[in-house]
């Protein structure tokens, strides 16, 4: 099995999401998005509201941020995700019990299925496209490699990452290729989310280092 790659610092994870056609600052509106619907909910909701709402705001932001030219919509074995057709990837959003701790690898908070599994086997298969993707590639959606825009919320401490897992097992990820930390322990007040209303009433969101 290969050695876990984790890129923490500014100075590689900037050009490493770049490589994979993604940039920070979209990817933080989505956990912010899946933050602040998790914090909408009250003691009346259900008891799974908190991360239903997560998750649902998340995918959706993820693909109202991405999908254009480049990205597009995939509910491939009933995985909701984004996909890039021409770099062979996708990007799913997943609440997890732990992110961007070098010392664990994060558990997703629902059971992954057997369409995750099916997904997440592909990404043994593209290992080929590590550890830097530049040659443009053709993948259909059932072949492509699944990437997890992975959250984790307790309170004011949130963390995120973006990580490549190559193993599921008894319904939960055990082995990754690479981990991409995007929001570590502490840093969460660091950020600076403004929104700015447009034209159409409707709010862009920007997430920036204060």
């Amino acid at each position: 099995m290969p050695t876990t790659k984790i890129l923490a610092d500014d100075w590689e994870v900037e050009p490493r999401l770049l490589a994979l056609g993604l940039d920070r600052e979209n990817l933080l509106k989505v956990v912010f998005a899946a933050v602040q619907a998790r914090n909408d909910t009250t003691s009346n909701d259900p008891a799974n509201a908190a991360g239903w709402f997560s998750y649902s705001y998340g995918t959706r932001t993820l693909r109202e941020v991405f999908c254009g030219e480049k990205w597009m919509l995939d509910r491939t074995d009933s995985i909701e995700s984004i996909l890039n057709p021409n770099l062979g990837i996708k990007v799913a959003f997943q609440n997890v019990d732990s992110a961007a701790d070098p010392n664990r690898e994060p558990r997703a908070r629902s059971k992954k299925g057997a369409g995750s599994e099916r997904a997440v086997d592909n990404n043994q298969l593209n290992l080929w496209l590590l550890p830097e993707i530049e040659n443009v590639v053709s993948a259909s959606p059932d072949s492509s490699s699944i990437w997890f825009l992975m959250v984790y919320v307790n309170g004011s401490d949130v963390r995120a990452e973006l990580s490549l897992p190559i193993s599921i097992k008894d319904n939960q990820f055990t082995d990754f290729v690479e981990r991409i930390f995007l929001i570590k322990g502490g840093e969460w007040s660091d950020f600076e989310i403004n929104e700015l209303e447009d034209d159409n009433d409707s709010f862009e969101v920007h997430v920036s280092r204060k």
